[in-house]
């Protein structure tokens, strides 16, 4: 069985809802899928498991603190042959259906911040897809409705790759 470590920061609670929807997607796939705080996971016990997913808040376009700490964790760590994927919640507006996406297209800037941090710190290491952006109404949320699925196929992809 695939063992995929889900790390996540979070402010109010939506990134880690965005964790657990994923990790739902991941066991419905029949993975078997660990979600953590960045901040209590012991860095040491990363090289158990297959794949290591990690996600932050965007905040003002750049992952948080706590992120950066984590991967300079783990980067002392042996993590031969682990598959990576970030994921980043940003504040979004829904209006008649659609999500209005603050600043264009910049509404990914802290993931793709995040996927290049990974591949400079792993270069040897995989991201295993592109990552994930979901969008949250508002500075404490909720996450909008028609990005709650997402996460959840988020996770099915993942795991049919493993």
């Amino acid at each position: 069985m695939v063992k995929v470590l889900v790390a996540y920061d979070t402010k109010y609670g939506n990134t880690q809802r965005v964790a657990e929807l994923i990790a739902d997607g991941l066991k419905a796939a029949g993975a078997e899928a660990v979600v953590e705080n960045m901040k209590k996971v012991k860095v040491d016990e990363a090289a158990g498991f297959d794949a290591i997913l990690m996600g932050s808040p965007n905040h003002m376009g750049r992952p948080t603190r706590t992120f950066k700490k984590f991967v300079g964790k783990l980067q002392k760590t042996n993590l031969k042959d682990k598959a990576l994927a970030a994921f980043d919640t940003y504040v979004g507006k829904k209006d008649e259906q659609e999500i209005i996406h603050p600043g264009g297209g910049e509404f990914q800037k802290a993931l793709r911040r995040m996927e290049e941090q990974l591949k400079a710190k792993f270069p040897n290491l995989k991201l295993i897809t592109p990552g994930l952006s979901i969008a949250v109404g508002g500075m404490k949320g909720p996450i909008l409705d028609a990005d709650l699925p997402t996460c959840k196929e988020f996770g099915l992809k993942i795991a049919a790759q493993l």
